[in-house]
């Protein structure tokens, strides 16, 4: 997943400069010419480097403070005046077609509904310095938007009412078999100088979850849908990207997991649980019969640069146990990605009981 060191490229280098300086002022010195050299990029447009760097990361320490540092540069706090905070609400969205593919329009009915609801609990502190976008993005949409415009958004935005300067299109859903859809409802906050942001980012869903997945299903409800709404707490852009787009994965296992283990037991048989990581820089997981080698179904968790193995792992095995599975089966070794030109996913009758 990760490069070797390119002592050419400045941002890397300034890096690993910063994690390897063995005193505090050397470390502080390399931190900010970082910094320096991370604004000048925002500043100049210079999206493509800041992306080539990303990609070229040697370690995922390295990747990881080269993303805090970006992120502090975004979405720092003003001195003076004011800055426009660029946030998302991840919203997954449990849908399917009961009779056959059903399109579930993108944009919302009644948006001023969803930023009255969220203002009357305190997501919202305040109304009038608060612009939400009725439509719903998908992540390519989002990951479209280059680092350089959330930037020069976030210094020249002064009315949250306009939101960012696009013409929004919204991604539509297409409903059919039951899979969980990932969507972002996104806004722009009016933040004054000295003063706490008007959004409330991070924490959790707790006291309005509830109430905003109730109306977001009222309001995308239509014939032949099931449709389960599941917001998460709004953040900053590029944190609800990343976090968003594991809260889809991790759902998109539970929804996976349940349904084989139904039908494994439903047929008297035993599921067993594999969890492996393959070269592609997948983990793929798989739950099958014990006594059927026909009987199985895998799930796909491509990994980002920022993911925690062991933290999916843990999750995982928490979840299989949950689910009342005791034999779990976890692969020390890197699989391979293909067996005879397919996708290759172990099951009990090719792994031994750990």
């Amino acid at each position: 997943m990760f490069a070797r060191v390119d002592a050419k490229n400045p941002y890397i280098r300034q890096v690993m400069r910063v994690l390897t300086a063995k005193e505090q002022p050397e470390r502080e010195q390399a931190n900010a010419e970082l910094q320096h050299v991370l604004q000048d990029a925002l500043e100049n447009d210079r999206n493509d480097e800041l992306q080539q760097a990303l990609a070229m990361s040697p370690s995922q320490e390295a990747y990881k403070y080269l993303w805090n540092e970006l992120r502090d540069s975004l979405e720092a706090s003003p001195e003076q005046g004011t800055r426009a905070v660029v946030f998302a609400l991840p919203v997954l969205l449990v849908a399917a077609g009961t009779r056959g593919q059903v399109q579930v329009p993108g944009r919302l009915p009644d948006v001023a509904a969803v930023t009255t609801l969220l203002a009357q609990h305190g997501v919202f502190a305040n109304e009038r310095e608060v612009g939400l976008s009725a439509c719903m993005l998908s992540l390519q949409s989002l990951q479209k938007w280059t680092l350089p415009q959330v930037y020069r958004w976030s210094r020249h935005l002064q009315d949250a009412a306009r939101g960012v300067p696009l013409d929004l299109v919204a991604d539509d859903i297409v409903a059919g078999d039951e899979t969980v859809h990932l969507r972002f409802l996104v806004g722009v906050a009016i933040q004054q100088a000295g003063q706490p942001s008007p959004v409330r980012l991070g924490g959790d869903a707790s006291g309005w979850g509830m109430k905003l997945a109730e109306e977001l299903n009222r309001q995308l409800k239509q014939d032949n849908l099931s449709l389960l709404a599941i917001p998460r707490p709004a953040q900053t852009l590029q944190q609800a990207l990343y976090n968003g787009r594991f809260a889809r994965y991790e759902l998109g296992l539970q929804l996976v997991a349940s349904r084989i283990i139904r039908k494994i037991r439903q047929a008297n048989e035993t599921p067993v649980a594999v969890l492996a990581a393959h070269e592609n820089n997948e983990l793929r997981l798989t739950v099958s019969a014990r006594e059927n080698g026909e009987r199985w179904e895998g799930y796909v968790w491509p990994l980002h640069p920022l993911d925690s193995v062991e933290l999916i792992a843990d999750n995982s095995i928490a979840l299989f146990r949950e689910c009342r599975i005791d034999d779990i089966r976890v692969q020390t070794e890197v699989q391979a990605d293909q067996r005879d030109g397919f996708p290759l996913f172990l099951c009990a009758q090719d792994t031994q009981q750990n």
